[in-house]
C-alpha cells in the first residue's frame, strides 16, 4: 500500500511532490481506501498545491498530513468544503436538541426560519464572538469550510 502521500521524507530540503503518482493512488484506492469524487480529489490536491505553494520546501509534511486528516473527518470523509453551516431549522424542538445548551425552547421558537438570529443566539457572545444582542458575530462565524471554522 502506498503511503498516504507520495512525497520524498528523506530530507525537508528536498520536498518532491508526484501530482500524477498521487492520482494514481487515489485511483487505486491506495488512499481513504475507497472510489472518491473528482471534488475530493481537487480538495484534497488544493490543499497540497496551497501546501506547496506556502511551504516550498516541504515544510514538515506530518502537518499537511494532519490537515487533510481533520479535513477528511470534519467533512464526513467526502473532502467537500461545506459553504455555511444550515441554520434552517423548522421546529422549535429541534433547535433545542441541536443547540440547546445555548439556546432556550423560548428562544428557539423565535429562531425558526430565521438563520441570522439562530445564528446570533447559538453562537454569539463566546470563544471571541461579539453578544448575540449587538454583534452578528454568531451569524457571519458560523461553520464553514474544510474545518467547519466556528467563531472568530
Amino acid at each position: 500500500m502506498a503511503t498516504l502521500f507520495p512525497i520524498n521524507h528523506s530530507t525537508f530540503k528536498k520536498f518532491e511532490f508526484k501530482e500524477d503518482v498521487f492520482l494514481k493512488a487515489v485511483k487505486d484506492r491506495q488512499i481513504l481506501g475507497k472510489t472518491v469524487s473528482d471534488m475530493a480529489k481537487e480538495s484534497m490536491l488544493y490543499i497540497i498545491r496551497y501546501w506547496i505553494k506556502r511551504f516550498p520546501d516541504g515544510g514538515d509534511t506530518r502537518k499537511l498530513g494532519y490537515l487533510l486528516a481533520t479535513a477528511k473527518h470534519e467533512t464526513a470523509g467526502t473532502m467537500s468544503p461545506a459553504k455555511e453551516e444550515n441554520l434552517n431549522y423548522t421546529t422549535a424542538d429541534r433547535i433545542v436538541a441541536v443547540h440547546g445548551k445555548y439556546i432556550s425552547k423560548d428562544d428557539a421558537t423565535e429562531c425558526v426560519g430565521d438563520k441570522v438570529k439562530l445564528g446570533n443566539k447559538a453562537y454569539g457572545g463566546r470563544n471571541g464572538n461579539g453578544p448575540a444582542e449587538t454583534s452578528n458575530d454568531g451569524y457571519d462565524f458560523r461553520g464553514r469550510g474544510f474545518v467547519h471554522l466556528t467563531f472568530r
